[in-house]
Parts: C-alpha cells; sequence; structure tokens
C-alpha cells in the first residue's frame, strides 16, 4: 500500500526511506524463516520500489517512473514473468498505461527477467504440463468456480480485517501481538506443519499431483486461511499474495475433484490453477497481471483462456461485495481514495496557503454604511471582510446589501454591524487544494476569506486560482501519461 501511494503521490504521501525499508525487509525473512504463514512477494515489491526510489539523487528522472522500474524488475525477477511484470507496474502501481515510463519499466523488467533466470538459475514459482479442455460444458465450471473464488476471497479480506480489530482490542504493545499468532500458529502447526512458511512446496505438490484426500486438502485450506489472517492480523511482516495462492490452490483442487465426479476425463490441474488466479486477482486488485502470470509460466492459451473467465467472475463479484482490492481499503481507511483519481491525490498534497492573495478589502465592525461603501468603491470591489480587533473574522458585507439599507424607508443603519453575514464561507490555511475545490462548490463570489486555528484572517484566495492549480495538475499528470519520450 505504501509503493501504491508513493508512485501516485510522488513520495509526498509516502517517503519510501532506504532504512525503512531495509527493516521491512529484514523483518520478512525473520517472519518468514520461523514460519509465519505469509509470503514473499510484498516484500520483495517493496523492497524494490524502495531501491529505486532512492536512486532518484542518481537517476534524474521521474519518481513514479523509477518506483515503476523497481516493482516490475521484483515481480519479474519472483515469478519469472517479465511482461506480467510490465502489466503489475503500471496496473496497480501508476493506475495508468504511461508512453514515458514504458520503456525503462520494460527494460527493468527483462533485465529482472534475465538475471533471474541465468544468473541464479531461479525456478518457477509452479511448472504444469500441457492441459487440454475436452468438454465445451467445462466453461460453465470456470464461471462457477470464478464466482465462488470471488466470495472466497472477499471472505479472506474480512477475515484480515476481523484479525486486525480483535488485535486492536487486546490491551497490548503492538510490539507484542506478534508473539501471540506466533503462539497460535505453533499450536496449528503441531498438527498441520503444511501452513509454516510461504507454501511453495505444497502450492507445486497440489498443482503437479494433488494426491491428498479431499478430507486434508480442505483440513489445510481452512487452517491456512486462518493462520494468514492471523499472521496480517497483528503484525507479522510479509505479504498476502503467496497466501492467496496457496488458499486458491486448494479451493480450486477441491472443485476438481467435484467436477472429475461429473466428467471424469476433467483436468484437476486446471480447475488448480483457474482457483488460484480467482481467489489472488482480486485480493491484490490486479486481473491482469495474474492472467499473464499464469500464461508465462504455463505457456497454454486454453488454460489462460480458462483463467480469464474465472478472473473476470471473481473480480466482477469481488467488486460488487467488497469494493476494492486489500492495498485500495488499507489506503482508504487512512483517507486516501484512490477511487476518485490520482489529480485529487495531487492536488490533497498542496496547501492552499501558497495561493493565498492579501488584495481584499477589511472593515472593523462599527464601521459606518457610508464609510464601507466608500470603502468598497475606491476599491472597486462587491465584497469586504469585517474583523474584529483581535484581526478575528467576523464575517462580510456585500456593496449590494449596504445600498440596500441605505435605500430602506423604514429602518436607516448607521453601522454595518447589523448587517453582517457571519455565515460567509471560510477556508483553513491548513485546507489543501483539493479540499478548496470541495468546499467553493455552489459558490459565488469574487474571493474566500483563508484563517488560520485561531479563526483570524490571513488573506483570500480566489476561485481562478484554484482552477489554474487544478488544471496545471491535470495537464502535468496527461503529459505524463501520452509523452513519448
Amino acid at each position: 500500500a505504501d509503493v501504491i501511494l508513493a508512485a501516485q503521490s510522488n513520495l509526498t504521501l509516502a517517503s519510501l526511506k532506504l532504512k525503512d525499508g531495509l527493516l521491512n525487509f529484514g523483518a520478512s525473512i525473520i517472519s518468514l524463516a520461523c514460519g509465519a504463514s505469509l509470503g514473499q512477494y510484498g516484500p520483495i515489491v517493496n523492497m524494490g520500489a524502495t531501491l529505486s526510489a532512492n536512486l532518484h539523487k542518481i537517476v534524474r528522472t521521474d519518481l513514479t517512473i523509477l518506483i515503476g522500474c523497481g516493482v516490475a524488475a521484483a515481480i519479474s525477477s519472483a515469478f519469472n514473468a517479465p511482461i506480467a511484470g510490465v502489466i503489475f507496474a503500471h496496473e496497480v502501481i501508476l493506475r495508468h498505461y504511461s508512453l514515458r515510463a514504458f520503456a525503462p519499466i520494460t527494460i527493468s523488467a527483462s533485465v529482472g527477467f534475465y538475471i533471474s533466470k541465468f544468473v541464479f538459475n531461479f525456478e518457477p514459482l509452479f511448472e504444469i504440463q500441457s492441459v487440454q479442455i475436452f468438454f465445451l460444458g467445462e466453461f460453465a465450471g470456470f464461471t462457477i468456480i470464478g464466482v465462488l473464488a470471488g466470495m472466497l476471497a472477499v471472505l479472506f479480506l474480512h477475515s484480515i480485517l476481523y484479525a486486525q480489530l480483535l488485535s486492536n482490542k487486546i490491551p497490548l504493545a503492538q510490539k507484542y501481538k506478534p508473539m501471540i499468532a506466533g503462539l497460535a500458529i505453533g499450536l496449528m502447526a503441531l498438527q498441520i506443519p503444511e501452513i509454516l512458511g510461504v507454501g511453495e512446496n505444497v502450492l507445486r505438490l497440489t498443482l503437479q499431483s494433488p494426491q491428498q484426500s479431499i478430507f486434508s486438502i480442505a483440513l489445510l485450506l481452512v487452517a491456512k486461511f486462518a493462520a494468514s489472517a492471523i499472521c496480517l492480523g497483528f503484525g507479522f511482516a510479509g505479504g498476502v499474495f503467496s497466501p492467496a495462492l496457496l488458499i486458491g490452490v486448494l479451493f480450486g483442487t477441491l472443485f476438481g475433484f467435484g467436477i472429475e465426479q461429473l466428467f471424469p476425463y476433467s483436468n484437476i490441474a486446471i480447475y488448480a490453477v483457474c482457483g488460484m488466479a480467482a481467489v489472488t486477482s482480486p485480493i491484490i486488485g490486479a486481473p491482469l497481471t495474474t492472467i499473464l502470470v499464469i500464461f508465462e509460466l504455463t505457456h497454454s492459451y486454453e488454460l489462460t483462456t480458462a483463467v480469464m473467465i474465472s478472473v473476470v467472475f471473481s473480480n466482477v463479484v469481488a467488486y460488487r461485495l467488497f469494493g476494492s482490492s486489500l492495498f485500495d481499503f488499507q489506503l482508504k481507511s487512512r483517507g486516501y481514495d484512490l477511487s476518485r483519481g490520482r489529480d485529487s491525490l495531487i492536488l490533497s498534497t498542496k496547501s492552499i496557503g501558497g495561493i493565498v492573495r492579501q488584495d481584499y478589502t477589511q472593515l472593523s465592525p462599527n464601521t459606518s454604511i457610508n464609510d464601507a461603501i466608500t470603502a468598497l468603491s475606491k476599491a472597486n470591489t462587491n465584497l469586504a471582510f469585517v474583523v474584529d480587533k483581535d484581526q478575528q473574522l467576523v464575517g462580510s458585507v456585500q456593496l449590494v446589501g449596504l445600498v440596500r439599507h441605505i435605500k430602506h424607508a423604514n429602518k436607516k443603519l448607521t453601522e454595518i454591524e447589523e448587517i453582517i453575514n457571519p455565515h460567509c464561507l471560510r477556508l483553513s490555511t491548513s485546507a489543501s487544494v483539493w479540499e478548496g475545490m470541495r468546499n467553493i462548490k455552489g459558490f459565488i463570489g469574487e474571493r474566500v476569506p483563508v484563517v488560520d486555528d485561531n479563526n483570524s484572517l490571513i488573506g483570500v484566495i480566489y476561485e481562478a486560482d484554484l482552477i489554474d492549480v487544478y488544471l496545471d495538475t491535470v495537464n502535468k499528470l496527461r503529459g505524463e501519461e501520452t509523452a513519448n519520450t
């Protein structure tokens, strides 16, 4: 989530400091090596983004592009899937397809792939022999498993959030809470040791030759489900990608056993892979990446077609029931709603203090109506702001209102105190440009007063200035998306 926020805000809202990245990476290594039921891909992505972001002092290019390069290289290396690495950087991190970023991100993913494959001889996550779909009716099965996997993904997301809520209710310091999770996982592992760690061996064995009984697979599914939610909720360092992959494989295998009873010639491995992709993609918010990972690892068009159908339906169901990925939900709980677009996020980081002006007319409450009219006429404006002796904003008066009261036949006022509008719109100096634009919606007038925390008048802001900042931000973002240099 921090990597996404850093890329979307150009490191304004998330810094990706090298020290924090190294600590997170080290904590993840300790957690996974000691058996935490989590994954390694999240820490790998975080570390890739952190290293690339800290190259900004050496490589003078856009921070967003550098972060995308680090993420693409990390995914490409981890999965032996360079195309998926490129798409993941655009789909999940950048949230747009930038022509300017395409070349460096593609090169980074390619270099990462070749180094992991030819230098370190890194093995793919899994290998599946050639599969065939013999019966057209099996596509109905791919649809059904997609719908059910979407529901399972939502249940997993809610279990993570519930574990976090339960952890927050326990009156212990945060540093002690992983001990509770460690105790729970250790007790569970006495009976089901397969829940420990990343679970890649279990995943490979299940895909290649699912020899376990239906009961043992179901038991492992429930145990892995609970163990991963507990580890994430109680503060272990690690990712959610690998647990989702294993949960999906186990679920798909169970579904495949059921299909095999109806169609004995069905290949259980197809449903295992469909379940894996359909559960994982809505959790991390990367349907295209998930499909491409499957294709690059299996090189099977038929299997990829089946996965596409399952992924589509699982994401539709998960979106309707949950709304977004786990990362987007985490950011939204912190007050950053990425569904509003990157422009709103950037504008929320810009304070209106930088565009405050001082060209306004200021009056005191005991100013006479004639003097107020004279002051507004000389300033060639229709609006004045009234402040007391402590410089606190009392309200505003308009020239048209002053003239109306002078011409009133039954009531002659001498001072403006009785015709001040105390409820005039005002903005705080701490407000962002995005908040300012939202607050002036429906506003009719020349300018809006800006006050500090003590309600003291600091200056004014023009609607046109807010629009200029908005258009400048949008133009920069569109330039980043469409530039071909």
